[in-house]
């Protein structure tokens, strides 16, 4: 289906074809039951919050080519850097809510994340913040995802703690499974040792 036509569907007929024929969305695999779409508008949200920010970024930038206006390369880079590093503040995002976890698509970011993966959350007014374990390298570096909403602030708030807490109660329950069998096996151990 052409994009200008996915623009035009309801939120039940975009749920059925957000996805390929291989089950992506984009390029990432996005496993589970696609619960929740929405695109998120930051400067709808915190229109003020990202004024200043801009603002910030360009003072910052007029500093560095009053101290350095020989700087050549580093003149073009900076911006980038700059918008780069906001970009999940400052361009529209797409999300997807699964059972299984939540995707997230700007213009430089595409990522999914299991729920088990997601350490804690917060929700604000205007946004939302779900925080990742630093299990590796990528999660070190992004350490949380922003999330957008306008009018399904509710349903989305909903979705991620309920989906959350199950997630977690079944990772603690394999954790608590597991310890039960070491403990064990250690026991029968330290029984045949005596």
């Amino acid at each position: 289906m052409a994009k200008k036509d996915k623009k035009n569907l309801n939120q039940k007929d975009l749920l059925e074809t957000i996805r390929d024929e291989n089950g992506k969305i984009g390029y990432l695999e996005v496993p589970g039951e696609i619960l929740q779409v929405w695109n998120g508008k930051p400067w709808e949200s915190r229109p003020k919050k990202l004024a200043m920010l801009v603002g910030i970024y360009v003072l910052l930038f007029a500093i560095f080519l009053y101290l350095m206006p020989d700087a050549g390369f580093f003149l073009l880079l900076i911006p980038l850097l700059l918008f780069g590093s906001a970009s999940a503040h400052l361009v529209n995002s797409q999300y997807v809510i699964t059972d299984q976890g939540i995707y997230w698509r700007n213009f430089m970011n595409q990522i999914f994340k299991r729920w088990s993966e997601i350490e804690n959350f917060i929700f604000e007014e205007e946004m939302g913040e779900l925080f990742f374990e630093k299990s590796n390298m990528r999660s070190r570096i992004q350490r949380n995802m922003p999330i957008y909403y306008q009018d399904n602030k509710e349903e989305i708030e909903q979705n991620v703690k309920d989906l959350h807490a199950k997630a977690w109660a079944e990772k603690k329950a394999i954790e608590d499974r597991i310890r039960a069998e070491v403990i064990a096996e250690l026991d029968k151990e330290s029984e045949k040792e005596e």
